[in-house]
């Protein structure tokens, strides 16, 4: 769409802010570190420190900031698609999925030595130590490649 959503570190803590109509507005305040912006249907969704612990948080229209039920989680990377939201569990290095229609998480795939994310029009990939792999969005491996993957970033469109 018309906006770009991206971290910047502001008195040293990385803050959220959406670059519109040429002007960057920031989004998060506070001491709370904000990081890895995604954005789905007008809702960004984004790590954030708060109370001392990784939550992940969405930002709906209008500015109204509320944390997703997931506690407990070590989250890293996450990706929404739609009514799907896809992370790194950190602690055990599987990929999860919160589905937000159903209010339920449930383990996506678990491969283990995660490096990155990232979305595909074909499904979610996923670069690990040894590997890339396209799994689509039920969790079935499509496609894998030999190779390693350290960082990822893709860009499409629906035309």
């Amino acid at each position: 769409q018309s906006q770009l959503i991206f971290t910047k570190a502001v008195h040293s803590i990385q803050k959220m802010f959406v670059l519109q109509d040429k002007k960057a507005q920031q989004l998060s305040f506070g001491r709370s570190i904000d990081v890895s912006p995604t954005i789905s249907k007008g809702k960004i969704v984004f790590v954030s420190d708060a109370a001392d612990k990784t939550q992940l948080f969405k930002f709906q229209p209008g500015g109204v900031r509320s944390k997703l039920p997931l506690e407990g989680q070590k989250m890293a990377m996450p990706i929404m698609y739609h009514h799907q939201l896809y992370w790194v569990e950190a602690s055990n290095q599987s990929v999860m999925v919160y589905d937000s229609y159903k209010k339920e998480v449930s383990d996506f795939v678990d491969i283990g030595h995660i490096n990155a994310l990232a979305l595909s029009p074909f499904g979610l990939l996923i670069a690990t130590d040894k590997s890339l792999s396209l799994y689509d969005f039920d969790g079935g491996a499509k496609r894998r490649f030999e190779t390693q993957g350290l960082v990822m970033a893709t860009s499409w469109m629906d035309v």
